[in-house]
């Protein structure tokens, strides 16, 4: 049972939405209501805050699919599930 995301991943995550002109986050990458197993949700999330204050649009929340293959069609998106 997968708990959190690793260095590795968490290192792979940041470095796309760092270059992404649009980040949709659908939700958490681990269980991070317990503190052992946030460092990875923290971390995007961190990521989403400092694209967002470079310009980047941000939209974090449960979209239906429709929308996100829509959306997926633009340039520099990535999607964080």
């Amino acid at each position: 049972m997968g708990l959190d995301v690793g260095p590795d991943s968490i290192s792979s995550f940041t470095a796309v939405i760092e270059r992404s002109n649009t980040v949709i986050w659908n939700g958490p990458v681990g269980v991070f209501e317990f503190e052992n197993f946030s460092k990875g949700s923290r971390a995007v999330l961190d990521s989403i805050c400092m694209a967002t204050e470079k310009g980047a649009t941000s939209i974090i929340g449960k979209l239906f699919h429709l929308v996100n293959v829509i959306l997926l069609l633009l340039n520099n998106i990535v999607v964080v599930v």
